[in-house]
């Protein structure tokens, strides 16, 4: 317990100290994400080994940090706005920290862990998640040109993860469900095909994909639990259209 509760501490701080570590020698890019994935999946694996939970918690569990440390370093790579990238890495370690705090309550504390806190951080991260991705896939065509097959490959492996593990912390049946994951990430990767040929910026197109992501996934899971109503159509419809179209409103246009 005494290294559980060490570890849930100085995963965060050790992470936030390597990406400032990337931002001033970017050569050791490979390095510094291996080594941020391979801590996080040891102090993910270790708290699951101190309990007798099932071991397909484990993969779940794991999916939104890793995922999450691909994006910002993507984002890292292509954005010019180097307070911002600081400011991410800040994000990013709040984020890890209630993450894992998460973790070890669920594994080794589970009388005290709270019902939907996976659930309540996840959502708020997968859609940070899903704009700075997105917005690196677009970065990567305008300034490296990428072909568009692999930008949406891309898309369509983060989308179905990321699917997968919001059904998992919903409580949603992954297997009963899986045309509804595959219909999800068909949608996005039309949208974010789409996007491509409107004259926006990079971090413009990610921002109007992650709510659209927003509207999609929360009416869907809404749905798949039965607890659709007219209104919770409206709010989401509400919350991510006003978003985009002040967005579009606030933007430069290329």
């Amino acid at each position: 317990m005494k290294w559980a509760k060490a570890l849930l501490v100085l995963t965060p701080i050790i992470i936030l100290g390597t990406w400032e570590i990337f931002f001033f020698f970017p050569h050791a890019v490979y390095f510094c994400l291996l080594f941020n994935i391979l801590l996080i999946g040891f102090t993910i694996f270790y708290f699951y080994k101190q309990s007798h939970n099932d071991k397909k918690l484990l993969f779940n569990f794991l999916i939104f940090p890793i995922i999450f440390q691909v994006a910002l370093l993507c984002y890292s790579l292509v954005s010019a706005n180097y307070f911002f990238v600081h400011l991410l890495f800040v994000v990013n370690f709040l984020l890890l920290y209630f993450y894992l705090r998460y973790c070890f309550l669920f594994f080794l504390h589970p009388d005290l862990y709270q019902d939907r806190s996976v659930e309540n951080i996840s959502a708020f991260g997968n859609l940070l998640l899903f704009f700075l991705l997105t917005s690196s896939l677009y970065g990567f065509e305008s300034f490296l040109n990428i072909p568009v097959w692999i930008l949406s490959l891309g898309v369509l492996i983060t989308t179905f993860l990321v699917v997968y593990q919001v059904f998992w912390a919903n409580h949603i049946n992954t297997a009963k469900h899986f045309f509804y994951i595959c219909l999800f990430c068909l949608v996005m990767i039309e949208l974010f095909w789409s996007l491509l040929f409107l004259p926006f910026n990079y971090n413009v197109s990610g921002a109007i994909l992650a709510f659209c992501y927003y509207i999609i996934i929360g009416i869907g899971r809404h749905y798949l639990r039965d607890r659709l109503n007219r209104r919770l159509i409206k709010l989401y419809l509400l919350v991510g259209f006003s978003s985009i179209f002040i967005i579009i409103l606030t933007t430069r246009w290329m």
